[in-house]
């Protein structure tokens, strides 16, 4: 299991991720969703020490009981990163050695990670087949300039797979990608995770994407998590007024007519300008006088958890 508790990140004394409680068990299919400069990203880096060291951990992360921090690098590498925990990043392109071919990146994960028997091109070719990529053995042999940027996240994703990790993190996997393209990785994705019994962290700014790949999910903004719980009853009746914003700006295209699409007014706030109290309170609606002063704390309400002092609820 993935536990991260009570987890602090710190850059130059500003923080940038608070108090984040979260779990992946195997077999699970979590999200994090929330806008840009929301930590979902620093949070996810961190399950894996994957920060610059100018970055301060504060809190416990464990990954199969093993605290992360704890651990060298050499016992990183050997046990938990791919082998372990294996990452899916948001820009396949800057993932991949513009000087090797393809298909030597992939055997060179799987030589470091484990134990290799048997034709190691053979191998590979299995995974790329495996990732859906089209002409296999022809793709082996290319380099990442040659292919697509679907083609370059399959890729990827091969590699992520090669050493049967127990989870994969996936960062915003399908940012770049066009819409079709989008449908097939989140469908790849789907299918391996369940296939394996992997668990998934899918981190995304997209709710619509958060829907068809998890089910429990954690909204966080500037740092920390708002609300938590499943997916469905979260897109369903989301209690923080957050939640409420960011599901309301999903595209519908039901429907007669022109419709006006909802925005979430203001932005995220800068690491060295966040406001006092509720970060969230410059942007909303039903803020009152405490929550301009005070951080609500996590709130247990019908199976879920939220930090707000005025939650939807029934409305």
């Amino acid at each position: 299991m993935i536990e991260l508790e009570n987890l602090s990140v710190l850059y130059k004394n500003n923080t940038i991720v608070k108090d984040v409680n979260l779990t992946v068990k195997k077999g699970e299919k979590v999200g994090i969703v929330g806008e840009s400069g929301s930590g979902k990203s620093i949070t996810a880096l961190s399950i894996v020490k994957l920060l610059p060291e100018s970055f301060e951990i504060q809190g416990t992360v464990k990954v199969n009981d093993k605290n992360i921090y704890l651990l060298s690098e050499k016992e990183l590498n050997k046990e938990i990163r791919w082998k372990t925990v294996s990452v899916i990043f948001q820009d396949p392109s800057s993932s991949l050695n513009p000087l090797l071919k393809v298909g030597d990146q992939i055997a060179e994960a799987i030589t470091y990670h484990r134990e290799t028997t048997g034709n190691m091109k053979k191998t590979v070719i299995s995974l790329l087949k495996k990732a859906a990529i089209p002409d296999a053995e022809i793709k082996y042999e290319s380099y990442p300039h040659q292919l697509s940027g679907g083609l370059k996240q399959r890729v990827i994703i091969a590699m992520a797979i090669a050493c049967n990790p127990d989870f994969i993190i996936a960062d915003e996997p399908t940012t770049a990608l066009d819409k079709k393209t989008e449908k097939e990785i989140i469908s790849l994705l789907n299918s391996l995770v369940n296939e394996k019994n992997t668990g998934l962290l899918f981190i995304s700014h997209d709710f619509d994407v958060i829907s068809k790949t998890t089910d429990r999910v954690y909204v966080m903004y500037a740092g920390y998590v708002m609300e938590s719980g499943k997916t469905g009853d979260v897109l369903k009746n989301p209690y923080h007024p957050y939640t409420k914003g960011l599901i309301a700006c999903i595209p519908k295209v039901e429907g007669k007519g022109k419709r006006k699409l909802p925005v979430l007014p203001g932005n995220v706030p800068d690491i060295k300008s966040r406001p006092s109290g509720c970060p969230f309170h410059p942007r909303c609606k039903r803020a009152k006088e405490i929550c301009k002063k005070e951080i609500p704390e996590i709130e247990k309400i019908n199976g879920r958890e939220v930090r707000c002092f005025f939650p939807v609820i029934n409305s």
